[in-house]
């Protein structure tokens, strides 16, 4: 079987099994503390990131990089937003290549607790009804919050099935 072939089944099993929103893997720990998330703007569906991803971005050197590949389905390329890492850090989540449109990702909520950066990030899939675009999407979000010292990010993954009946 092909790959388009097994990726289109794959796609079709998921949105068949998936018909309502997952609970949250967890939550935030009681106390933690919201803070503000400034969306960076990138072409988020048709990005270069193939393979889902969840990333804590710490260094304009990093950035550079996964910029690149974030932008690497746009001609030309262009330079990645500016970020003052001393004082910000930049979350990204992806979904990876999906077989057609209608697939989304968003960053709902960044909140610190302690020594962790809790981030709260929805995958949106198209319902069985949903008409959708015949072709290869890659969507990412990513935005940009206050740096806290020595700090690891843990995702917590939802997933919303949109109902276009």
């Amino acid at each position: 079987m092909s790959r388009p072939v097994r990726l289109a089944a794959l796609g079709a099993i998921c949105v068949s099994a998936c018909t309502a929103a997952a609970p949250p893997s967890s939550d935030p720990p009681a106390g933690s503390v919201e803070v503000s998330a400034s969306p960076i703007a990138i072409d988020g569906s048709s990005t270069g990131l193939d393979e889902p991803m969840r990333a804590l971005v710490r260094s304009q050197a990093e950035w550079r990089d996964l910029w690149a590949r974030l932008a690497a389905n746009r001609i030309p390329i262009p330079a990645p937003p500016e970020i003052d890492f001393s004082e910000r850090v930049v979350v990204v989540a992806a979904m990876g290549t999906r077989s057609t449109g209608g697939h989304a990702i968003r960053i709902d909520r960044v909140s610190y607790a302690g020594d962790t950066l809790w981030v709260e990030v929805t995958s949106v899939v198209p319902g069985a009804g949903c008409v959708t675009t015949q072709a290869l999407t890659a969507p990412a979000a990513a935005v940009a919050v206050e740096r806290q010292p020595n700090v690891s990010a843990r995702f917590l993954d939802r997933e919303e099935t949109l109902d276009c009946e």
